[in-house]
């Protein structure tokens, strides 16, 4: 069982993403990445995907837990950690219309040290963490790993198969989506 965001974290979460999204808009090398992904201008208005900048030059945004709803949390110094929010592309979930989840796919200039590496998609703290699914409805559902591989199957063939994005090749899926795979004649793996 996967636990829903607080109401704090997803009302700062939805100003994230409705920010993301118009600067995305107005980026048109941003938008030309995506499109080259599968993903045209209606999927990222479909989707609500966003591009985030950074704040103030910088190429992140710090700010309190607290502010984000989020429980205290203290390094092994005793200092209260911080909620980090890295630029890159803003790739929401929503379950039954409300913010769901936001990961964070980073730029590649960004990724610099191995531990960089290892976050190339980073999950905002706090969200959600059930795997994406769309369309499971269908008879076929297609199952992939990253979330922008499955809005690309959703939006290039999803009048024909639903999609679970599993969001690592590690993860299992929460009851809410086994439910539906445990119904549908046909799945389709296609991990990276």
């Amino acid at each position: 069982h996967h636990e829903t965001p607080v109401e704090t974290w997803r009302a700062r979460a939805l100003d994230l993403v409705n920010l993301a999204h118009q600067t995305l808009l107005d980026f048109p090398k941003a938008m030309d990445w995506l499109a080259d992904r599968g993903l045209d201008e209606k999927a990222v208005r479909h989707f609500r995907l966003g591009y985030f900048k950074g704040e103030n030059g910088k190429p992140h945004m710090f700010r309190s837990r607290q502010s984000w709803g989020l429980p205290e949390k203290y390094r092994e110094d005793g200092k209260k950690k911080i909620l980090w929010i890295p630029r890159g592309f803003i790739i929401p979930t929503f379950k039954d219309g409300d913010i769901y989840r936001i990961r964070i796919r980073r730029p590649k200039y960004d990724l610099v040290t191995e531990q960089d590496r290892r976050t190339k998609y980073y999950i905002l703290q706090g969200s959600g963490m059930d795997a994406l699914g769309l369309g499971l409805n269908k008879q076929t559902i297609v199952v992939v790993e990253s979330e922008l591989d499955g809005l690309m199957v959703a939006r290039q063939a999803g009048s024909l198969a639903g999609v679970v994005a599993m969001g690592a090749a590690t993860n299992k899926p929460g009851d809410s989506v086994y439910f539906h795979l445990k119904k549908t004649m046909r799945i389709l793996v296609a991990m990276d």
